[in-house]
């Protein structure tokens, strides 16, 4: 059979296909029907329960053999054919992976462990601080000192030292800014009766190698006016400290040369200004105002315990719950939880302990590149919290309330800078269920016509060594259009897995073995393709040891070995 397959699977794809009839049949009523329903569950749920148990059974070999599947035509069919289609062997971490892993994670120990996250963040530093457009003028007029040397020697200098507020807000005391865009203007307008030149230097402005600078020059006597602008290229710095109270400000150098080509009087001035546009900050340093960070009121849905359609218990012995800062600011800030609680199916909320409400939040590290520190609340059992006890209550929310802000304090602050929180509920995999089920009834449609009538009878057979603490129980009703039931997958019911064996403390020592067999007849065929609706019922116990409940403890390592091959019947001789 296997060479047969093997040399005459790529034929035309236009003609019926008896070979994806069959594996839609397999499919359906062993994959899609119950995956379908397990992923319908909201988004905790179908991950936890389809992710770690139903769909590790059949996802791993999926892909490979149904592609070879799909170049199934041109073959003849006659009588009884059988194919190996699934060979799987694989760890519990390999599952995961297979279906999303976005809930599901490993601890240290491989232990694998649920986890619900939602993520808060505080606005961006260049939201927070914003440095507004400002205009400085200054009106400079020669002394009658500086007028006699003029009018004696032919020449002189004119030198003014400006200082002008950058005034970044209330509150904040700049040292530095590393600016990223923006425009420094400087505009001068003179009335004279002499020759000139004018040098302006804006002594704190550096772009690494040189101070910023203009010069205007005129040769006629008159009105002159003159503008330039600089544009931020790259980063530059603008130093706030040199000049006095060693905040907020920053120097200008005003050097006016006067050649003397008219009568010297007092008509001679110079009106100049010095503005900003659009300046735009990478860094600031310095004492900042103190910004709330964020006020936080939230809750997460704990799926896996809200939904509606599992019923029975889930007993997660080591629930822990995790607030973590990522600060890429360099403040000192502190946070206030005036609310940590699990809140059950009635809406009454029972408080979490075993943490500080108040705290500092570790700072940034000072570097020439923006970087982050993370710093955690983390609530366990070991650490004397509730947090373990209540979730065995199967809680539905986890409901908290939360405030961060700044300390008046010296710091720095990048322009992507942010304060970030993400609360999360883990959920170790050290469990036990107690007469835990799946219940769902959705429509059905398989989509098989006419072409169903010429199989007679499809056998599945299995074989497992299933190495997790879970087994897996499954079984479909096929209803009518008025919800008549027609038929069962199962007669009687059996588990598709059993549980692997384990010793008193809940691991793994050995897999359970099993080999069984799944006949579909002509009767049983035909109710399933003519069903409309499909009622799905999936067990999922734990292991048990010498015949009592225990806590098992699910890891990463836990394997699966599961074997199926199918043996099918038609009635006619037909060309696919």
């Amino acid at each position: 059979m296997k060479n047969f397959l093997k040399n005459k699977l790529y034929h035309s794809f236009n003609r019926i296909k008896y070979p994806i009839l069959v594996q839609r049949m397999y499919i359906a009523l062993l994959i899609a029907i119950p995956l379908r329903n397990l992923f319908y569950l909201d988004t905790g749920a179908k991950k936890a329960f389809a992710g770690l148990m139903v769909a590790l059974l059949f996802s791993a070999c999926l892909k490979d053999r149904l592609e070879k599947f799909e170049h199934l035509n041109g073959i003849r069919w006659k009588g009884n054919y059988a194919a190996p289609i699934v060979n799987v062997d694989l760890n519990l971490q390999d599952a995961v992976g297979l279906v999303n892993n976005d809930l599901v994670n490993q601890l240290p120990n491989k232990a694998m462990v649920i986890h619900y996250d939602a993520m808060h963040f505080s606005m961006r530093g260049d939201e927070m601080y914003t440095i507004d457009n400002r205009l400085f003028n200054s009106v400079i007029v020669p002394t009658s000192n500086e007028l006699n040397t003029l009018n004696n020697s032919g020449f002189v200098s004119v030198e003014r030292n400006l200082v002008f507020d950058l005034n970044p807000g209330s509150g904040n005391q700049l040292d530095s800014i590393w600016l990223k865009a923006g425009v420094f203007g400087a505009n001068l307008s003179v009335n004279t009766s002499h020759q000139g030149k004018v040098s302006i230097q804006l002594l704190d402005l550096n772009n690494g190698n040189n101070e910023i600078s203009f010069t205007h020059n005129w040769t006629t006597p008159g009105f002159i006016y003159r503008s330039r602008t600089h544009n931020i290229n790259g980063l530059e710095s603008l130093d706030l400290s040199k000049a006095s109270p060693g905040y907020n400000r920053f120097r200008v150098k005003i050097v006016w040369e006067i050649t003397k080509s008219g009568i010297v009087g007092n008509n001679d001035q110079l009106e100049f200004n010095i503005s900003t546009e659009g300046l735009k900050f990478r860094k600031l340093h310095g004492y900042l105002n103190q910004p709330n960070l964020f006020a936080v009121q939230d809750s997460i849905d704990l799926t896996i315990f809200s939904n509606e359609i599992l019923k029975g218990n889930i007993v997660f012995e080591d629930a822990r719950v995790k607030l973590r800062f990522d600060n890429s600011m360099g403040l000192a800030s502190q946070y206030q939880i005036s609310q940590l609680a699990l809140i059950d199916k009635s809406g009454i909320p029972t408080a979490l302990n075993g943490y500080n409400a108040t705290g500092n939040i570790a700072s940034a590290p000072s570097s020439a590149s923006e970087t982050s520190i993370r710093d955690s609340i983390y609530l366990t059992k070991a650490g004397g919290s509730n947090v373990a006890t209540v979730m065995k209550s199967e809680p539905y929310y986890l409901s908290y309330s939360v405030n961060a802000t700044t300390s008046a304090s010296k710091g720095f602050i990048w322009d992507n800078s942010q304060l970030g929180l993400t609360v999360t509920v883990e959920l170790p995999m050290t469990v036990s269920t107690k007469d835990l089920v799946l219940e769902d009834t959705s429509k059905m449609d398989l989509g098989l016509g006419s072409e169903a009538e010429f199989v007679e009878m499809i056998k599945f057979k299995f074989y497992t060594e299933n190495g997790l603490p879970l087994g897996v129980g499954l079984q479909a009703y096929f209803m009518d259009d008025k919800f008549n039931t027609l038929d069962s997958l199962f007669q009687p019911f059996r588990y598709l897995l059993k549980q692997a064996n384990v010793d008193a403390a809940g691991a793994v020592i050995s897999p359970s073995i099993e080999q069984w067999e799944l006949v579909l007849n002509k009767p049983k065929i035909m109710n399933i393709i003519h069903a409309k609706h499909v009622r799905i019922r999936a067990w999922i116990p734990t292991s048990t040891y010498s015949g009592n409940s225990v806590p098992v403890l699910i890891t990463a390592d836990d394997k699966l070995k599961f074997k199926m091959g199918v043996e099918v019947k038609l009635s006619a001789d037909a060309e696919l």
